[in-house]
């Protein structure tokens, strides 16, 4: 197995170079060793590490916490902060970078080593994650159906263009409005408002149905008879964390 490259960053050459030699002696290699922000910026552009050991008190115009900020606009690459200080505004400081993790000085070599292995898992979790969430995105945007999420305070959180079009509203103007404001249904025999589908998955803890029952007020006025299904989003503690909607032209109903 090829063994990460890592970049270290760091303004005192001894310090570097103790850094250099427990990588090297942990199974990692060093791509590059860079002492100012700018010298790190031009080595992740020839040379893209899979990870950067970064001082969060780098001298020059720029610090650690900005030069981490100018590298994660070019790569998506796990960060860990290198610091002499462990105190709790430091890492406040540091936050907005996203570090993956921190190693503090004096070095310990298996600190070091955990903190690497963590980041690297921990990035390739997210990615996943990520890569999850394009891929549902996708399918969502391109199904045949309406569908509406939620939050858990019932704030809809994702629209797709079916969606879009049968309710009249536009994304940037439906995204995180109460979903009623949104998907105003009503009970086509007797008129009355359909209960919130959020608040009716809270209370039955399952998934519901509206077949050939309901119709849908559009924005501009409009209405159109549909069929609705709606499903809970639970946590691995059957909290509920939102709903999922999905919502289709009744067939062969009039609108």
């Amino acid at each position: 197995m090829t063994p990460a490259n890592v970049l270290i960053v760091e303004d005192e050459n001894i310090i570097a170079l103790d850094l250099k030699r427990i990588l090297i002696r942990s199974g990692y290699a060093v791509s590059h060793i860079a002492n100012s922000g700018d010298e790190a910026l031009a080595a992740v552009a020839a040379a893209p590490p899979d990870a950067v050991l970064m001082d969060i008190g780098l001298g020059g115009e720029m610090d650690g916490i900005q030069t981490s900020q100018h590298i994660l606009e070019q790569l998506d690459i796990p960060i860990i902060f290198v610091t002499a200080n462990s105190d709790l505004a430091t890492v406040r400081k540091s936050q907005n970078a996203n570090p993956f993790g921190y190693v503090l000085k004096p070095f310990d070599e298996r600190e070091i080593s955990i903190v690497l292995e963590m980041a690297f898992f921990k990035h390739q979790a997210d990615k996943e994650v990520k890569e999850s969430r394009r891929w549902l995105s996708a399918i969502l945007q391109s199904i045949g159906e309406g569908v509406i999420a939620t939050d858990s305070n019932g704030r809809v959180k994702f629209i797709n263009p079916i969606a879009l079009r049968l309710t009249g509203w536009k994304e940037a103007e439906a995204s995180g409005r109460l979903l009623p404001e949104v998907f105003n249904v009503i009970y086509r025999e007797t008129r009355q408002a359909l209960d919130n589908p959020v608040e009716s998955a809270q209370h039955n803890k399952q998934a519901l149905s509206y077949a050939n029952l309901t119709v849908l007020m559009q924005k501009d006025g409009g209405e159109i008879p549909i069929d609705i299904f709606v499903s809970p989003i639970t946590d691995d503690k059957a909290n509920l964390n939102g709903v999922v909607l999905t919502f289709r032209k009744t067939p062969g109903k009039a609108n």
